[in-house]
This record gives structure tokens, sequence and C-alpha cells, in this order.
């Protein structure tokens, strides 16, 4: 009887090992912190429209002639751009129908010919930006400018600022020339004191658009060369409300493996390295940035366009 328990044994673990012969474990508690990266982190205001730019763009474009005979009311057409934040949510819900054919008619007479500009360019007119809300900034225990490490980003929820943010275009490349925009950062000692810190000015009276019915901000934490996206799983978030101090605690979990896991099937191994999958990501493979790529290509396919703030899959117009 003990030689059969023993001879199932063998034979139980050779199947196992058939089936799934890639193990995975994470390496020691004691790995140096100064050599973990620091995430990404992107803070999202939940005001997606300036309310004052957005009143300079109105008078702007109702001043010009091929919009001024289309006979439209400055407060008529505050509501009709107040549609535009649908393009975040992917909603169109319309008080009167027409509303989004005669924005898209007058937006069309303003930004035509030499005036031409896509929606991704109109959006960045009438964002808020970084500069407007980060107040005081401090990284690695000492006191920065925000404009030095904070820049606009495209993001999941549209245009925010982020820090660390690596990724080289807002794109996805199969070229290995495209270099990161900047060497990703690590904190050199454990501890909130050493870590990023922001004051942040929710300035109410400028909202327009909300993301959500909230005041305050959303704060993605995510890979640095990743695109940083809710729905696939790449980022971890947490709501701020304004007049309220927010400690995040970050953990890190470090995996390894051998040089031998490179020559087996990707198939048999369960994983992809991120110099796998060339041809699509440049050698910079994430499984994040798979599903949004796949995303991508389903709307690409549907509706032959990409929402602005999406990044472009490989070959399309980079």
């Amino acid at each position: 009887m003990a030689f059969l328990a023993s001879a199932f044994t063998v034979y139980s673990t050779t199947v196992d090992y058939r089936n799934a012969p890639a193990a995975t474990h994470m390496v020691t508690d004691m790995y140096p912190v100064k050599e973990i990266d620091f995430p990404a982190v992107a803070i999202c205001n939940m005001n997606l429209i300036s309310k004052r730019k957005i009143m300079e763009l109105a008078e702007e474009i109702l001043q010009m002639d091929s919009v001024r005979a289309m006979n439209v009311t400055k407060s008529k057409f505050l509501e009709l751009l107040k549609t535009m934040g649908h393009l975040y949510t992917f909603s169109s819900d319309e008080e009167e129908p027409g509303d989004l054919l005669l924005l898209h008619e007058i937006m069309v007479n303003a930004f035509s010919g030499a005036r031409r500009k896509n929606v991704g360019m109109v959006s960045k007119m009438i964002v808020v930006e970084c500069d407007n809300y980060a107040v005081r900034c401090q990284w690695g225990g000492v006191i920065r400018m925000c404009s030095d490490i904070l820049e606009p980003r495209f993001t999941s929820d549209g245009q925010c600022c982020a820090f660390n943010y690596a990724r080289w275009k807002d794109h996805f490349s199969s070229s290995l020339s495209d270099k990161m925009s900047a060497p990703v950062l690590k904190s050199e000692v454990a501890g909130s004191d050493y870590g990023l810190w922001l004051l942040l000015d929710v300035n109410s009276e400028d909202y327009f658009y909300q993301l959500l019915p909230m005041i305050g901000f959303k704060v993605m934490i995510y890979s640095p060369t990743d695109y940083p996206d809710s729905p696939s799983g790449s980022s971890r978030e947490i709501l701020v409300a304004r007049s309220t101090e927010t400690l995040i605690n970050i953990g890190a979990s470090i995996f390894d493996t051998t040089d031998d896991a490179h020559s087996m099937d990707p198939v048999h191994r369960s994983c992809r390295f991120k110099t796998e999958l060339e041809a699509q990501f440049g050698g910079r493979y994430s499984f994040s940035d798979c599903i949004v790529d796949c995303r991508v290509r389903d709307i690409i396919k549907k509706c032959n366009c990409i929402p602005f703030f999406y990044p472009h899959p490989s070959g399309y117009g980079e």
C-alpha cells in the first residue's frame, strides 16, 4: 500500500508539473526599498471642465462670424458645452433631442480650416490645469515645485496630473526606440515623510461638470509604465473629499523568475514577460495594457474612432 501511495504521489506531481511547469514566489521581505519602483500617482480633479475656461471659450466662439449666423444664445451654448462632459462617461443624455448634433455643427464651424482642432485639443483648452489645484508638493522629504514633478497626462478618467508616469507616449508603440519620458523614481527611505505629499485646492467655484457627485479628487495609483485604466484593474483608486487629510499606505510585492522560464511556451507558464508581444507593445507588455489595447481595437472596429483620452494601438495614428 505504501508503494502504491508513493507511486500515486509521484504520478500526481508529474501531471501537475506538466500542466503548470512554472512556479512563482515572492522575494524576501528584506528586499531593499531603494530598489523598488515607486508607483505612478495620478490626481484627477472631480471637476472635468473649468467653468472659467468654458465661459471664455463660449464667448470666443460666439463672436466668430461662422457661429454668430446660427443665432445661438450664450445660455443655450453653455448648456450644449456641458454635454462635452459625456465624452468622459460615454453617456449621451440630452434634455432636448438634437442638442449633440447642434453642438457638433457649432464646433465644426468654429474649428475648421486654419482653426482646425480635434476633440482632444478642445478638451485640453477647457480642462482644469495642474497649477490651478496643486498648491504645494513634497517628494523624498524635500519640498519641490509642483510643475517639476507633476505633468498633465491622459488616464481613463480624462486628463489628470501625474507623478512618476514614465510612459513614453500616450499610445501603444511597436518601436523599441521610443524612450521613457523620465526614469522611474524610487524612494530611498520608507515612511510617509519620504513619499509623495501634496496640498490640493478644490477650487469649488470653478466646477462646471463633475465626474462624480462630490467635490474633491480621485487618486489613481498604478505602474509607472502602464496606461492608468480602472476597468482593466491596473490602478488602485482612492476618493479624497475636500477639507480632509488622506494618508495612503503603499505595499510592494516583488516577483522574480529564472532565465530558463523565457524558453517555455507561454501556454505552459501561464504568463508573459514584458519583452514579449513586441509587435504590439515594443517590448513593454503588461496584462493591463493588453486589456486596454484589446478594448480600443474593438472600439475602432465598431465605431471607427477612439475616445480622445485612450492610447492609440500600434500602427494607428501615431
